[in-house]
């Protein structure tokens, strides 16, 4: 349960980090040219998975660190989507986890979960498995 809790934050912050935050100051008017909301392609996935051992798989090829960070880049010019997997999600997380999180978070990449290894389900806003219509 508290590790659900803890990808249901991940997540909120992941949807806030990705959209443009209001201003607080109450006197600027807003320009005609406002930033348009970014779109993502749907099309462009990067499948990750983190196992307990601490291994990173990206398409199912074992990655470093530093390599899931120029595959995330790429993905930012794509304008692509993260579909995430965690071994034991409703165990603590370990170290290399909270990494690949933070990579993530850090190239504002929208991010799907899933509680199984082959993606064939989402969780849900409230945490419940979903199957996965894509």
């Amino acid at each position: 349960m508290k590790q659900r809790i803890i990808f249901i934050l991940l997540i909120g912050l992941l949807s806030t980090a990705c959209g443009e935050a209001p201003s607080s100051v109450s006197n600027v008017t807003p320009t005609p040219t406002a930033k348009p909301t970014r779109v993502y392609d749907p099309n462009e996935i990067l499948k990750i998975s983190v196992f307990k051992s601490g291994e990173i798989r990206v398409d199912d090829k074992i990655v470093t660190l530093q390599k899931l960070d120029t595959l995330l880049t790429a993905l930012d010019q794509k304008n692509g989507i993260v579909w995430y997997y965690r071994e034991a999600g409703e165990s603590e997380p370990q170290a290399q986890a909270l990494e690949v999180i933070k990579l993530i978070v850090t190239h504002k990449r929208p991010m799907s979960l899933s509680s199984k290894p082959d993606f064939s389900d989402r969780i849900d806003a409230t945490g419940n498995s979903v199957p996965r219509t894509k």
